[in-house]
């Protein structure tokens, strides 16, 4: 048993996760009720991309200890991955519950609002989440998808502006702040930013 504890911390170290897996397969062989040994086959499966089998030993790690807020966000965030944004909201809303509230995890929980389409609750955890951190690009743009799919377009194109501050060779951000302008029909600033966009793309989005 100890043999086996110390392979299982010897292939994580040193990123041999497929052998990392066996070992800790090994070992609930052995002894079962280890929520570490699944812990550890969850976070190997994670680094090998293996999302659903990664779900799969988390919710396994989650049986142990069905309030652990940082178990909770892992399995929304897998979720997120997989697409199933659903699973993802109930998770991370779960974890709020359990008292673990971060822009992490508001970041997350937004993007599980946007794949549904609840783009209002999607624009109020983003609003929040841009409390930790004012400045964050990314927190900007996803205010702009989900303001653009609002129809809100001059607050739309305010974020985007504000994430360009930081990513000004965006090809794809300027042709929605361009499609913005359109709809607003501001045409002039609409073809000022629909041609920066078809420069960056090389003419091959035109």
């Amino acid at each position: 048993l100890k043999i086996l504890e110390l392979l299982g911390i010897i292939f994580i170290n040193e990123n041999r996760y497929s052998e990392a897996i066996d070992t800790y397969d090994r070992l609930i062989v052995i002894d079962p009720y280890q929520k570490y040994y699944y812990n550890q086959i969850a976070q190997s499966y994670l680094e090998l991309r293996n999302y659903k089998q990664a779900k799969l030993y988390y919710q396994k790690v989650l049986s142990f200890d069905e309030e652990n807020p940082e178990i909770l966000f892992s399995i929304g965030e897998i979720s997120n991955i997989l697409n199933e944004y659903n699973q993802a909201e109930e998770y991370f809303l779960e974890s709020i519950y359990c008292g673990f509230k971060t822009k992490e995890l508001l970041f997350q929980l937004g993007l599980a609002y946007g794949g549904q389409k609840k783009y209002l609750q999607a624009l109020e955890v983003f609003r929040e989440a841009l409390l930790y951190s004012p400045e964050d690009p990314i927190l900007h743009y996803q205010l702009g998808i989900v303001l653009k799919e609002l129809e809100i377009y001059d607050l739309a194109i305010n974020e985007f502006i504000k994430y360009l501050e930081y990513h000004n060779n965006d090809a794809v951000v300027y042709r929605m702040v361009g499609e913005c302008y359109y709809f607003i029909n501001n045409f002039d600033n609409a073809i000022q930013y629909l041609l920066k966009s078809v420069k960056l793309f090389n003419n091959e989005d035109s």
